[in-house]
């Protein structure tokens, strides 16, 4: 860590090498593909974004983490695009000449890493374009059905209008989800600051950026990229919020939460964004009143809560159980976490859901569904191949989870009142993540939505483990500002 830390901080030569790379990239890039164009300006626009809002303690920093960040997400996909045609040559991207003509065949970009989805995304989004430019052949008026529901998405439209502007780019759609991905340890890292100390967020921007399941996913036209970044992005604006002194300034964050909220609403299920809203509220409500009677209250109405909506609850956890055998029948590797008998006999939920108690079993399902969203891949599980090939990772995140848990408990008893929406917001994430889960390859890839924050945390911990918790709070050793 400290290795990457000295890296990122070296003299302003290695700044000039990696504006001259850039520059390099985008006119070599940009004569094949306008889009390259389109994503240069963008990258140039967050940079300045960057040199003029944050400290210049910090500027080269960050924006040198950005910029590396960006360029390894970039290189990444570039090898990959070049991996499908030497081994698909006939079709690793859409055939058709002209925006008029509807494509011969789908997209083969992705698929040797399995993320064929990401194929499916692009197919669909260059649909939508022709749909929008007039034409109205069989695979525009698809694509637009939102009644077809298969890959229905916000993210659909970004790359339906990355291709309105600059035409087909398979290639360079995907440096869309690089540059959203590069944003990430800029943000962690402006929300770790305003809860711990300059190294504690410095090596969390860092952990996070360079983390090696969220550069791969930065390569694809898959969803989770943006909705990680987004639900970042939002963390980070209630700090803004808070922070603003005139109501001006307070208001205007305010209208930039309500517009990131809503783009992020349309990613996955909303369930997940208004769970953000009901954190910050509970959080709030907490923090509102420093006083034991107070928090006494809260707890009290929270167990009576609990008690007397036993019924709902069990109708929660009967969708979420129903969700996850969807996912066994459904192609790719699965893991099952209920009994056996809730496949085997008909109605067996839907009698349980009706009944009064609450048995065993469900308590025992509930914690190896955890067990399997927070560990899989398993190395010796249903996924031989993945969790060979994601072994590597699985060892560093396996050895994170102490730390993650030891850097919640400092986090609950020293800064509580900055991190505890952040907390209630991951475990609430966690839980119906693992409860609707059931295919392995995508428990991988949809893990990564918390894991930014755990890994947050485990940076706190780990800190904390090194040189003791002082040296997760103390004060930076000079007046910066943060992003």
């Amino acid at each position: 860590m400290n290795f990457l830390l000295q890296r990122l901080n070296k003299t302003q030569r290695s700044g000039l090498v990696v504006w001259a790379l850039l520059g390099s990239m985008v006119g070599v890039l940009g004569y094949f593909s306008p889009g390259f164009i389109l994503i240069g300006f963008l990258t140039l626009v967050v940079t300045l974004g960057l040199s003029i809002k944050v400290g210049v303690y910090q500027r080269r920093f960050l924006i040198r983490l950005f910029l590396i960040s960006f360029l390894v997400r970039v290189g990444l996909s570039l090898i990959l695009d070049g991996s499908a045609w030497l081994i698909n040559r006939e079709s690793p991207f859409l055939r058709a000449s002209s925006i008029a003509e509807a494509p011969s065949s789908s997209e083969q970009s992705r698929r040797l890493i399995g993320a064929g989805d990401s194929d499916f995304y692009s197919f669909r989004g260059y649909g939508m374009t022709r749909f929008a430019r007039g034409l109205r052949d069989n695979h525009a008026i698809a694509s637009s059905d939102k009644g077809w529901p298969y890959g229905w998405n916000g993210y659909l439209y970004v790359i339906g209008w990355f291709y309105y502007l600059c035409g087909y780019s398979p290639v360079t759609v995907k440096f869309l989800n690089c540059l959203l991905g590069a944003l990430m340890g800029p943000l962690v890292y402006g929300i770790a600051r305003r809860c711990f100390n300059l190294s504690t967020a410095r090596w969390a921007a860092v952990w996070v950026a360079f983390f090696p399941s969220l550069i791969l996913w930065a390569t694809t036209n898959l969803k989770d990229i943006p909705f990680i970044t987004l639900s970042l992005a939002l963390c980070w604006l209630v700090y803004k919020i808070q922070e603003a002194k005139r109501i001006g300034h307070r208001g205007g964050w305010l209208l930039c939460f309500i517009g990131v909220w809503l783009m992020h609403a349309t990613l996955k299920s909303a369930a997940y964004s208004v769970l953000l809203l009901v954190s910050l509220a509970v959080a709030t409500l907490w923090a509102l009143h420093p006083s034991r009677i107070w928090k006494t209250i809260l707890g009290v109405a929270a167990l009576a809560g609990l008690w007397f909506g036993q019924q709902p609850i069990r109708i929660f956890l009967t969708q979420a159980f129903l969700r996850h055998i969807g996912h066994i029948f459904t192609q790719g590797v699965s893991y099952q976490y209920l009994p056996s008998e809730t496949f085997e006999e008909s109605g067996f939920l839907t009698q349980w859901e009706k009944s009064g108690t609450f048995e065993g079993w469900v308590f025992v399902s509930i914690g190896r569904a955890l067990v399997h969203y927070l560990g899989e891949p398993f190395l010796l599980g249903e996924n031989h191949l993945l969790g060979l090939l994601a072994f590597p990772q699985m060892l560093v995140w396996y050895a994170s989870l102490p730390f993650v848990i030891g850097g919640i408990v400092i986090s609950l008893r020293r800064v509580a009142r900055q991190t505890l929406f952040l907390i209630i917001m991951v475990m609430t994430w966690i839980f119906i993540g693992a409860l609707t889960s059931g295919n392995i390859g995508t428990v991988f890839r949809t893990r990564d939505m918390v894991s930014s924050y755990l890994l947050l945390f485990a940076c706190v911990g780990l800190r904390a483990f090194l040189y003791g918790s002082r040296a997760v709070l103390q004060p930076a050793s000079r007046p910066i500002h943060v992003a």
